[in-house]
């Protein structure tokens, strides 16, 4: 007979290319539908059809497509599972949202002051350059240390 894609691979003892690579796993979000095609993504807040991206949300989820929002690619440029709970509740007015808050996180990361580490040498230097149209001698300016 014929031959099989892969084949030769699996007989000399290796596995498929795609046994090798790990699978991310799958990210799961919460979209609950409200009435008027009303919807809200992890108890964020409530989105209304009325705008263009909204709507293309929803039609991507009406025909069976992960919207393109929620679409993600891992580090090695592999596409992020992806599992959507659906919460019908077009009963319900949106009012009746529970809309969560994000979490405030206060910046954690270094910076750096401006004009921190002036010398006297290379205050006198910006000084002398500005001149008599910066205030003169100085302006009550002083260099810091």
């Amino acid at each position: 007979g014929g031959t099989s894609v892969g084949a030769g691979a699996a007989e000399a003892g290796s596995k498929p290319a795609a046994a090798v690579i790990d699978k991310p796993p799958p990210k799961t979000f919460k979209v609950t539908v409200w009435k008027g095609n009303s919807f809200q993504i992890d108890d964020g807040e409530v989105r209304h059809p009325t705008d263009e991206v909204n709507r293309a949300f929803m039609e991507d989820l009406s025909q069976g497509f992960v919207p393109v929002e929620l679409r993600e690619r891992n580090e090695s440029g592999m596409p992020v599972p992806v599992n959507i709970n659906l919460e019908d509740r077009r009963e319900h007015d949106p009012s009746e949202a529970k809309v969560k808050k994000p979490d405030f996180k206060a910046f954690s990361g270094g910076g750096n002051s401006l004009g921190k580490d002036w010398t006297a040498e290379a205050f006198s230097k910006v000084q002398r350059a500005a001149g008599p149209a910066a205030g003169g001698g100085g302006g009550g300016l002083a260099p810091k240390g």
